[in-house]
């Protein structure tokens, strides 16, 4: 996997989702013990930039996998902190 980059105070794996998908594919096809994928969307991000769930916070960080699902935070992320 790619190192996970800091956008807003949340973690992601910035991989295209065909990446993703495979990973995923590949870890069930493994037998490796459970692990779970975190999609953090704008709310999740709002929240934790206010402090409001650290609980939730230290569930998106400490997920095998983290990728953005918000179109929001897709349209902010390139034009304004240079990110895909």
């Amino acid at each position: 996997m790619t190192e996970r980059i800091a956008f807003l105070k949340t973690l992601y794996d910035p991989l295209p989702l065909n990446e993703a998908v495979n990973l995923i594919a590949a870890r069930a096809a493994s037998g490796a013990a459970f692990a779970y994928v975190a999609t953090p969307n704008a709310q999740a991000v709002v929240r934790k930039n206010g402090g409001k769930a650290p609980e939730a916070d230290a569930a998106f960080d400490d997920a095998w996998l983290s990728t953005n699902d918000s179109r929001v935070l897709t349209l902010i992320a390139r034009p304004l902190f240079g990110l895909d």
